[in-house]
């Protein structure tokens, strides 16, 4: 059973279907899983009572299964296991959406540009700038800080988790200014492919960033 006083993080390891209401109320699962339940419901106005009740009763179908499956490799023994996830479920995913987008917005700039040329360009700026970071935190990882997990060495954890937060908030800002991906009513189907992998990006980073912020990193 889920209670408020829980952390975000114990919660979501005990009912991984309640990611997607916790994003919808607005609560960041993914980089304040040390934080209490009931201190981001207070953040965030909402009646615990109400959401209690809903996160003790989801039963999401469409939650990622390799992501449960990754929420089970807790044991130090693990890491290595949890490490080959990572890289292979979302690193090389989260690349390959890189690329995608990276290729979707310029053509929309210039297709759209008379309509949609202050959004789309601040979209294209910010991404850009997402693009910067995660492309240099995903090298750093693989090269770097994963090999010393593996060997019991000292890494660098502060400067991770400092860079999830950095990637998160340019998430954020990338959700606020698409109104949470939602395509213009006049777009085209790259518009929507866009803004589809957009949000396909988001959701993948949340889940890659919990599985190290609160299991790997740990």
């Amino acid at each position: 059973m889920i209670s408020q006083h829980m952390t975000i993080a114990e919660a979501v390891k005990n009912n991984p279907d309640i990611i997607n209401p916790l994003s919808e109320y607005g609560i960041d699962y993914c980089c304040e899983g040390a934080k209490k339940l009931s201190d981001a419901m207070k953040v965030n106005n909402i009646d615990p009572d109400i959401i209690i009740t809903q996160l003790n009763n989801v039963r999401d179908p469409d939650t990622n299964l390799d992501f449960k499956k990754a929420l089970r490799m807790d044991r130090p023994e693990d890491k290595k296991k949890l490490i080959a996830h990572i890289i292979k479920h979302h690193h090389r995913l989260e690349e390959k959406l890189l690329s995608e987008i990276g290729e979707y917005l310029p053509i929309l700039l210039r297709v759209h540009y008379e309509e949609h040329s202050d959004e789309l360009s601040r979209l294209y700026k910010k991404f850009s700038q997402l693009n910067a970071e995660l492309t240099v935190h995903l090298a750093n990882e693989e090269r770097a800080e994963f090999q010393r997990i593996l060997e019991d060495e000292d890494f660098d954890r502060s400067t991770m988790l400092a860079e999830h937060d950095i990637i998160a908030g340019l998430l954020h800002d990338v959700k606020r200014m698409t109104n949470d991906f939602t395509p213009p009513p006049d777009c085209c189907q790259t518009y929507e492919l866009a803004f589809a992998r957009l949000k396909e990006l988001y959701e993948d980073i949340h889940q890659h960033f919990f599985l190290e912020n609160n299991i790997l990193f740990v």
